[in-house]
């Protein structure tokens, strides 16, 4: 544990009444904040509230699909992270649409990744929410969820400092989750689930299928070349034995690339959300593996037909 990781988890201790352990909750301006912490080689800190506890009434003058007030799917899942370059190129190619709330400054920071519609959006990031965002931020918070699966908010902390850092830090997180929470506005719920991307389900079968593939071209070329690959080889065996799999994997990889280029452009035709870069970029890999696998397997087979005569 760093310095800086042992400085925050004992101010939130401290502030929480407890001596130890990782679990422990905070009450801050009547918001009950639960705090996790986990250590190791990949710790974390989460912290989190009920969406709905908090939330307070707005006035609205219509809510999604008619209702009156303002009314939503839920769990809304209102992803909120640090912009990237990433997500710029996103937006600047047209393949991803984000919500913008007017304010340029966090709209050129913060990336919104949602399928809740605009009439709720802005509501839910009005100006108190967006700056308690950008404080959380501020202090290396890197993952939001506004109504996450659970129906609470959650802020995620993976990357501490290696240092302590010259003033408490974990009063100022408390304060500026508790202002998120509070900001939230009370929604009700409409029956039905966000649809998903039309990509969602074609990526997790390309997926199995990458794998198996992969897993499967070298199974099936360790087995083709067993024979000519004993324990104990001279150099002139072993390039016998790995020959073969050179031009494989060099017409793997131009066809690989081929691949992954083609299916980027066929994924255009799936734009206009705030996660299609990330389902097309997924797709693309997945395609250029599966190539990848099938096209190095069939040229080292030929090749080692051929070597073997």
């Amino acid at each position: 544990m760093s310095e800086g990781e042992t400085q925050l988890v004992q101010e939130l201790r401290a502030l929480a009444g407890a001596k130890e352990g990782d679990s422990f909750p905070v009450t801050h301006d009547g918001v009950t904040i639960r705090i996790s912490y986990t250590g190791g080689s990949s710790s974390s800190l989460v912290l989190r509230t009920d969406y709905d506890a908090s939330a307070r009434d707005v006035t609205a003058t219509a809510g999604y699909r008619g209702h009156a007030g303002l009314a939503a799917i839920r769990p809304m899942n209102v992803k909120l992270r640090p912009e990237t370059d990433t997500h710029r190129r996103g937006k600047q190619s047209g393949m991803d649409v984000e919500f913008q709330t007017g304010d340029p400054a966090f709209d050129g920071s913060v990336y919104v990744d949602t399928a809740t519609p605009t009439q709720v959006l802005v509501h839910v990031l009005e100006e108190g929410a967006r700056r308690a965002v950008g404080d959380l931020f501020a202090l290396d918070f890197t993952d939001i969820v506004i109504d996450d699966l659970l129906g609470d908010i959650r802020a995620t902390l993976v990357s501490f400092p290696t240092r302590a850092r010259p003033e408490p830090t974990g009063a100022r997180a408390i304060d500026a989750f508790a202002r998120l929470a509070r900001a939230m506005p009370r929604i009700a719920r409409v029956a039905g689930q966000h649809a998903s991307h039309p990509l969602r389900g074609t990526n997790i079968l390309l997926g199995v299928v990458a794998a198996l593939t992969l897993v499967g071209a070298v199974l099936l070329y360790r087995t083709i070349a067993a024979h000519r690959c004993p324990n104990e080889m001279s150099t002139s065996e072993a390039v016998s034995c790995v020959g073969p799999g050179i031009p494989g994997i060099l017409c793997g990889l131009v066809a690989a690339t081929i691949a992954g280029l083609l299916a980027s452009r066929f994924t255009r035709r799936y734009r206009g959300r705030s996660n299609s870069s990330s389902y097309g970029a997924t797709f693309a890999w997945l395609v250029a593996v599966i190539v990848f696998s099938v096209t190095s397997l069939s040229v080292a087979s030929v090749a080692a037909v051929f070597q073997g005569r």
